[in-house]
This record gives structure tokens, C-alpha cells and sequence, in this order.
């Protein structure tokens, strides 16, 4: 196919006019090279149309289908960060309006205790004017002689100094009494007042959070939406590189063995840079790192180990392989992929440096250290990309 292209390169240089062409095809041409010469070019065109466009089409479709599943994952990423701001957004959200109704209920019970003191001293007003209104009534019934027989009966000056002293008091204390009751309910009042303001402006700003908390809780559920759909187109995409690839792997036969090469040391500090960053762990089913965030496109396929042999030479990625270290092979997803792999309530997380397995039905060989983490020999096991939930080190 190498040879076909430059020819048919050179050849497409010819003239393409109608006329030429048909000239050369109807016996309209000065000789029989020229025919020769046509006919050579039609058959290399028809070549050109019929393979070659196949050809382009079908690694055209496997670069679209790697760019989509580039875009949803970085669309993905994109979303989960949205909404893992979201969830601090409405956090800090519901805290405040939890304050807020935190101090509405105060507030509304101070207004309470004022609405308590204001009734007590509304009584003690009461008590006054009553006690004030007695002593009027009964100087009113006694009639003048109640009044003026302590006049006519005091016997000394001093005396009747004593008795006007004695109703004078009376008459100050219950003035006093009457006014400062009056200033009392007058503050009481006041701060009630004060307090109902300032309940009513809490409760205002209550509903101003229970909007916002209403906003983000669309926008959540609009990003958890886009999240689902992206989901899919992932699973799609990857169902679809999958498919075309599997005709490739199909053809690939393990390599024999040969002399190991070493790694390239710039690719494994990168590895080693990756690893630390986000620190492999392994633990139950829902094991995630913190710097990580689940895709929720899980597959399941067969997997198995490699170790032996392998060990200290050369991956696909370039970097040295150990056995010791969490990470995979895989023919189809791409190198650098982290992956969370579960197996019997166990998982690990790795990440994709190698090419394999080449056993017909196996879609994972994990290194010595992530089978152990899991338990596994050879087996089927679940798997879920995930994704940085900020900027990662970049491998390979």
C-alpha cells in the first residue's frame, strides 16, 4: 500500500479535464500510450477510491473516537469539580440558614420575655391606679369630715405638719411609681419593637439563603444530569475503541522473549511523580483516593497478573516495570489511565503503563502488587476509571 500512494500521487498530477479523459478512452487521443497511460490511471484511481479512503476512514474513526472520549472525560472532570463546588456552596449554605433559624428562635423568644416583663408591669401599674383609686374612693364616701376631722384634731402644729407630710408622701410614691412603670413599659416596648425588626430581617435573609440553597440544588441536579449523559457517551466511546481495536488485538501475537531493556529514566520519574501525587491505595469496594473522583462508567471484564520475568525491564510507557509498584496492562485503554479495579468486596488503584494481556478473553494483567492487594489469580474483575479532581502530573 506504501507503493500505491506515491503513484497515485504522481499520477493525480496528469491533466483532469473531461475532455482529456474522455478523449483518451474513446480513441479521441493521438496514440495508444496515451490509452495505456489512462487506463493505468483510472485503475490506480479506482485503487485509491476503493481501498485507500477505507483505509483512512477507519484510523479517522478511531482518532474521532479517542478525541470524544478525550472531551468526556475532561467534560467529566469538569463536572465533577462543578459539583463537588456545588456541594461546598450549599454547605456553607445550610449552615447559615441553620444560624439563621438559630437566631430567629432566640430573638423570638426574647421578644417573648419583653412581651412577660411588659404584662408585669402593666400589673404593677395596675395595682398602683388601683390602690391610688381605693383610698379616692373611700375619702369620697367618707365625705369632707374623713378629710378635715384629722384637721380639727390635731393638737399641734407639728402634728398637722405629720398628717400633710403623710398624705403627701403617699401621693409622691404612687407618682413615682405610676412613672417609672411608664418608662419601664416604654423600654420594653421599644426593644420589642427592635426585636421584631430584627426577626424580620432575619427571616428575610433566611429566604434569600433558601433561594440560593433552591439555585444550587438545580444547578446540582442539572450537573448530575450532564454527569449521567457523560457517563454514557464515555461507556459509548469505549465500547466503540474497544470495537475497533479488537480486530487489532485480535492479530497481535506475544512477543517471544528477548533480552530485557531497561526503562527510560525520565518516564519512570514521571510514573513516580504520578504514584506519589495521589498515593495508590488499596482497601474495600469504596476505596477512593482524595485527589480522584469516580466516573461511574464500570466494566467487567477477565484479568490476570504478570510479575516473573517481567520485572525491571522496559513497559510500553517507557517506564521500568516492578512488580511492586500498583500499576497495569491493558491493549486498549490508553497509557496513564487510572483505574480502580474491585474484586470480591477488595480494590486497588492503578494505573495503565503497559500493553497486554495477549491471552485471548483477558482484558487486564495487574502487576504482582495490585493482584495481591485483591486476591487475585486469574479472574473477572470490575473496573471504573477515574479521574483527577485537580491537575494531575502528566504521564507518560
Amino acid at each position: 500500500m506504501g507503493v500505491v500512494r506515491p503513484a497515485v500521487r504522481e499520477l493525480l498530477r496528469l491533466p483532469r479535464s473531461a475532455d482529456s479523459v474522455a478523449g483518451v478512452i474513446f480513441g479521441l487521443g493521438p496514440s495508444l500510450t496515451s490509452l495505456r497511460r489512462c487506463s493505468l490511471t483510472l485503475i490506480l484511481l479506482a485503487v485509491y477510491v476503493i481501498v485507500l479512503p477505507g483505509e483512512v476512514a477507519r484510523a479517522d474513526d478511531l482518532d474521532a473516537i479517542r478525541k470524544q472520549l478525550a472531551d468526556a472525560n475532561a467534560k467529566t472532570a469538569r463536572v465533577l469539580n462543578e459539583l463537588k463546588s456545588l456541594d461546598s456552596k450549599m454547605f456553607a449554605v445550610n449552615r447559615s440558614i441553620a444560624k439563621g433559624e438559630t437566631e430567629v428562635g432566640q430573638t423570638e423568644s426574647r421578644i417573648r420575655s419583653a412581651e412577660s416583663h411588659i404584662r408585669e408591669l402593666e400589673g404593677q401599674v395596675s395595682v398602683i391606679r388601683k390602690s391610688a383609686n381605693t383610698r379616692a374612693a373611700r375619702m369620697y364616701k367618707n365625705g369632707p369630715s374623713s378629710i378635715l376631722a384629722p384637721l380639727f384634731t390635731s393638737t399641734t402644729l407639728t402634728d398637722l405638719s405629720k398628717l400633710g407630710m403623710f398624705w403627701e408622701s403617699l401621693a409622691e410614691k404612687d407618682g413615682k411609681s405610676l412613672n417609672e412603670a411608664a418608662r419601664l413599659r416604654a423600654q420594653r416596648d421599644e426593644e420589642k419593637a427592635e426585636l421584631a425588626t430584627t426577626v424580620e430581617n432575619l427571616e428575610a435573609r433566611v429566604r434569600s439563603l433558601d433561594a440560593q440553597r433552591a439555585g444550587l440544588k438545580a444547578s446540582r441536579e442539572q450537573r448530575a444530569a450532564s454527569l449521567q449523559d457523560l457517563k454514557v457517551a464515555i461507556q459509548t466511546a469505549m465500547d466503540a475503541e474497544k470495537k475497533v481495536l479488537a480486530a487489532r488485538a485480535a492479530a497481535i501475537k506475544k512477543p517471544a522473549p528477548g533480552p530485557c531493556t531497561p526503562g527510560l529514566p525520565a518516564r519512570d520519574q514521571k510514573l513516580a511523580a504520578l504514584l506519589s501525587w495521589y498515593s495508590p491505595a488499596t482497601g474495600g469496594a469504596g476505596l477512593m483516593p482524595s485527589k480522584l473522583g469516580p466516573t461511574g462508567v464500570v466494566t467487567t471484564g477477565d484479568a490476570s497478573w504478570y510479575g516473573p520475568g517481567f520485572d525491571g525491564c522496559r513497559s510500553a510507557s517507557g517506564a521500568t516495570f516492578k512488580a511492586a509498584q500498583m500499576t497495569a496492562a491493558s491493549v486498549t485503554l490508553p497509557l496513564g489511565t487510572i483505574l480502580k479495579v474491585t474484586r470480591g468486596g477488595r480494590a486497588a488503584v492503578v494505573v495503565i503503563t503497559d500493553r497486554g494481556p495477549y491471552a485471548h478473553g483477558r482484558v487486564l494483567d495487574l502487576s504482582q502488587a495490585a493482584a495481591q492487594a485483591i486476591g487475585l489469580g486469574a479472574g473477572a474483575v470490575n473496573m471504573e476509571i477515574l479521574l483527577p479532581t485537580e491537575p494531575a502530573p502528566p504521564f507518560p
